[in-house]
């Protein structure tokens, strides 16, 4: 069921909806920046049938460039939804925004409030007690909230920063946390971690961390930063590092820290690592990478200087390697069969990330690569 907040609803149609929808609901609000006037008695009604319904509610905003009235109306729009929502039914949020806040119970006074909810702490905290998936975007609930808890599912995307501190606080209260993206910056770089400040997620599966209007080297400290704050469990993992933002090679030119991003490959059971448009082909060869690997629009430059812990000397892969899969990358020293050799279960480049051969950029680069591959076509 979704929810376009620039248009008037009848009271027949509200109706209509209120007798059709019976089973569990996924509500999708897309709020503009029109007045609410369509939130009426009958409006109201509806919401008030369907609230005890909704498992999942998706709210998508608009840029503030609206007046009091229409906020007013998205305002109370989804404190309808959320008050007396079924905790027992209700475990689903995503929330996305063009602008940086967060989401505030009414009488929380803050210039970073975004949508101030009609709730009192305690009934929006009741509300966002159940969630057990949290899909974020540049809005967020205030980081101390309840809909951080028991957590299986959690993504931090945006350009809003988050403290460390906070970061740590937020992981520990999802111990079972399984799938966790990160694409909002971490402040305090230059923190040393502890044991205090580790984080075990025994039942992690998926972790992926964007970088978005950074530069390669601050993207690597983010990189370095939150995976030597993670513990991981046993269970097979996937690392997406996705770079996200037009970057310039002459920034590469200084050392490229990988310590903590080694060393959790080495703690983890990583069975695929996937990198975009991240200069990270060059590392692999001291790490123990067990079956996949997905490089998409990787650039590597003879001009990347590592740190000295890197051996240039060591074979790659130290491990069986199941599949390696490349699109659209320029890895020189690998055409030239200087870092990689089989034997190969397959071996495939210019292919999307499915593994299916798209066609190849230069015939000769084809050529090149042929004798390093097992299965090609």
């Amino acid at each position: 069921m979704s929810i376009v907040g620039s248009q008037p609803c009848s009271r027949i149609y509200l109706t209509v909806l209120n007798s059709i929808f019976t089973g569990l609901l996924i509500l999708r609000c897309s709020m503009g920046n029109k007045k609410y006037e369509w939130y009426s008695d009958s409006a109201r009604s509806l919401f008030e049938s369907v609230k005890g319904r909704m498992q999942s509610l998706q709210i998508s905003l608009a840029h503030l460039d609206y007046g009091p009235a229409a906020r007013g109306g998205q305002e109370r729009l989804v404190s309808a939804l959320l008050l007396n929502c079924n905790r027992d039914t209700f475990t689903r949020l995503v929330v996305s925004s063009p602008d940086c806040g967060f989401i505030t119970p009414s009488n929380r006074r803050s210039t970073h409030s975004i949508l101030r909810l009609v709730l009192t702490p305690e009934q929006l905290d009741n509300a966002f007690a159940s969630i057990r998936v949290l899909h974020l975007r540049n809005l967020f609930p205030e980081w101390t909230s309840t809909a951080y808890h028991n957590l299986v599912d959690l993504r931090l995307m945006g350009s809003c920063k988050i403290n460390e501190s906070v970061l740590v606080t937020i992981l520990k209260m999802s111990p079972c946390l399984r799938i966790f993206h990160l694409g909002i910056p971490i402040n305090r770089w230059d923190h040393i971690p502890t044991m205090d400040s580790t984080v075990e997620l025994i039942d992690l599966e998926i972790l992926r961390v964007v970088g978005d209007g950074m530069s390669i080297p601050m993207f690597q400290e983010k990189v370095e930063h939150l995976l030597s704050l993670i513990s991981p469990g046993k269970k097979a993992l996937s690392l997406f590092l996705e770079y996200q933002t037009r970057w310039h090679l002459e920034v590469l030119r200084n050392p490229f820290p990988v310590k903590h991003t080694r060393a959790f490959i080495q703690r983890a059971n990583v069975v695929e690592l996937h990198a975009e448009r991240y200069p990270l082909a060059i590392v692999l060869a001291s790490w123990p990478i067990t079956r996949h690997v997905v490089l998409h629009q990787c650039i590597i430059r003879n001009t990347i200087t590592l740190s000295g812990d890197i051996n240039h000397n060591s074979p790659f892969p130290q491990s069986p390697l199941e599949a390696l899969y490349l699109s659209n990358c320029s890895i020189p020293w690998m055409v030239s069969g200087q870092a990689f050799s089989g034997p190969w279960k397959d071996f495939a480049w210019g292919t999307n990330h499915h593994g299916t051969i798209g066609r190849m950029p230069n015939g000769r680069v084809r050529r090149q690569n042929a004798s390093l591959c097992v299965q090609l076509d």
